[in-house]
């Protein structure tokens, strides 16, 4: 895998021929984005006359190459997701303006009808109600102005899908350098925070040309030919040949410190591994150098054969619930994060500060973490159409993507197995199986059950041929019998279920749960009660030393938290429910 690590470069009487390094290879993107991605010639025409043209290496054109080429993979990307979100939004507003169409026609109907009544009056013809047909009329017209702003909104998404089509399949990524919110303050630039248009000018050109990059090799003295690193301590770095005649030919410095990280960057250097080094010139006006490595992947110390650390994350606080090797709960905690209201930086040291304890707390018990897999994005595409203020509220400042970077990134340097689950029902099984009989909130029990359906997809019999080669990890002797052997106490299923997935009878469920039990409220009024994390300190783990998973306050929590059924019978060693009475008797 691959690090970075950074530094401050403090002495300020290299940051002119930075500044000027980092114009040059500025301009030289801008021109080598015009002639690869708008006039569409081939790169290595391009390349041979700029490297004349321009005055620069050819490892230093590579270095531009590189950056501009990211920029536009990324931009490519990004509109690809925007189509995606498009079509959804597309989607979502047809959806929307067929049921408006049908209640639009049920209003004509009826008000026609009560026209017509009126009109035409016989002996039982009740007197008209003028209150509920001017509530009609009213209602009808509030809808057709609904519908035919929804029509203007869709043809404005059409057409955008349109552009956004035609950019990706003629591979053009339309970049602004220096961002388009920059650019278009000059527009105002008093109201911006300048004093002139050339102040403005000055920002502009500053965020364009803030950066520049020397790629490594391995076949280079320092694992970098551009900026090399001597064993003496100091640095030399290649001044493009257009600047040779105001810097020189090489430009020696002292080694910035590297206060994390130095060490491994310096067996990386000693081993003439390739290092990647960028200059990055930042808004508090100082220069920084990043240094880029292929580092060895840390090995895994985590042994899912014990057990497993689940992880339920939430839009106010993290859901946490170890699990023995029996798949018992020890301990469940609720680690509290606030997200609304706070900037961007405030948010990652957040998330930051919750992950590390997870990954700290997986590590030390020596067990993997397992999370969901979600995505949002069909979601928030829907929001207009669906949801209100506060569903709207949560969804958008849900941070799962942040968390998921950093929870992978952490695990990864630490050496902490992650498995992400289907997040398919989690929620609900959690609630009906685990939160009632052992006495934890809903968003506990369902890091409970992602927690035993990671452990459940790690412990899957392994069926490659080649057991060696194969990636899996080894499953202990005796357990694969075990899974492949099938329960004996239990018959085989009945003709009309086999084929059936389990996750059809938890659908049926969650349909009932909804009408008898509004389980959107219950769990609204679970937040607000005490029972959540959100509204009380995390509860500090408390591991059990006789008995497996938290202590129970009676027997009663032993029973089936279904309202309707009776309490489950045990027969051999398999637990069923009840058999039902026979109305048909008595």
């Amino acid at each position: 895998m691959k690090v970075t690590y950074e530094t401050k470069l403090r002495d300020r009487d290299l940051y002119p021929l930075f500044d000027d390094i980092a114009a040059l290879m500025s301009r030289i993107e801008h021109r080598l984005y015009v002639e690869v991605y708008v006039k569409h010639r081939d790169l290595g025409q391009v390349k041979k006359e700029m490297l004349v043209a321009c005055g620069v290496t050819g490892r230093q054109f590579n270095g531009v190459q590189r950056v501009l080429a990211g920029k536009a993979d990324g931009a490519i990307e990004s509109k690809k997701l925007h189509r995606d979100s498009l079509n959804e939004r597309i989607s979502s507003a047809r959806t929307w303006l067929k049921k408006t169409e049908r209640r639009v026609d049920k209003l004509t109907k009826d008000i026609a009808a009560e026209e017509r009544r009126v009109t035409h009056p016989t002996k039982r013809t009740k007197p008209p109600d003028g209150d509920a047909f001017a509530k009609a009329v009213a209602e009808r017209k509030r809808l057709r102005t609904q519908a035919h702003h929804k029509q203007r909104y869709l043809a404005k998404l059409e057409g955008e899908l349109v552009k956004v089509e035609s950019d990706i399949e003629a591979g053009n990524p339309r970049l602004c350098f220096g961002s388009r919110g920059t650019f278009a303050q000059q527009g105002n630039v008093a109201a911006n925070g300048y004093r002139s248009h050339d102040a403005w000018k000055a920002n502009w050109d500053a965020k364009r040309a803030g950066q520049f990059l020397c790629i490594g090799s391995h076949e280079e003295t320092s694992g970098n030919q551009t900026l090399t690193w001597s064993p003496t301590g100091e640095m030399r770095l290649r001044v493009p040949p257009a600047l040779e005649a105001k810097y020189g030919h090489w430009l020696t410095f002292p080694a910035p410190d590297f206060r994390y990280g130095g060490d491994r960057l310096a067996e990386a250097v000693a081993a003439d591994q390739p290092v990647t080094y960028r200059f990055l010139h930042r808004k508090n006006g100082w220069w920084y150098l990043q240094a880029t490595i292929e580092d060895a992947p840390v090995p895994i110390v985590t042994i899912p054969e014990l057990g497993a650390i689940g992880v339920d994350l939430n839009s106010d606080h993290v859901a946490l619930g170890e699990l023995d090797r029996f798949g018992n709960p020890v301990w469940t905690e609720g680690l509290a994060i606030s997200i609304y209201g706070r900037s961007h930086a405030q948010i990652e040291a957040s998330l930051g500060d919750v992950v590390a304890e997870v990954v700290a707390i997986a590590k030390d018990v020596g067990k993997p973490v397992v999370v969901e897999r979600l995505d949002f994005a069909a979601k928030r595409a829907r929001l207009r159409e669906s949801g209100g203020h506060r569903y709207a509220r949560m969804l958008s400042g849900f941070a799962y993507a942040k968390f998921m970077v950093l929870l992978e990134a952490r695990c990864a340097r630490e050496g902490v197995e992650l498995i992400k689950v289907n997040p398919t029902y989690t929620s609900l099984i959690g609630l009906v199986k685990f939160s009632g009989g052992y006495g934890i909130s809903s968003h506990e029990a369902a890091a409970v059950t992602i927690d035993r359906r990671g452990m459940g997809e790690r412990k899957k019999v392994c069926k490659c041929e080649d057991k060696a080669t194969c990636a899996h990890v080894p499953v202990p002797r005796g357990l694969s019998e075990r899974f492949a052997t099938k329960a004996r106490s239990a018959p085989p299923l009945p003709g009309r279920t086999r084929g059936r997935h389990v996750w059809s009878d938890w659908n049926r469920h969650r349909k009932r749960l909804r009408e008898e039990f509004s389980l959107g409220r219950r769990s609204q009024q679970d937040r607000s009660g005490g029972n959540s994390p959100s509204s009380r300190a995390p509860t500090s783990r408390v591991v059990p030393t006789e008995t497996h998973g938290p202590e129970r306050a009676s027997q009663d929590h032993l029973a089936v938290a279904v309202l309707g059924c009776d309490s489950p019978a045990e027969v051999g060693k398999a637990v069923r429910p009840a058999a039902m009475e026979d109305s048909s008797t008595g």
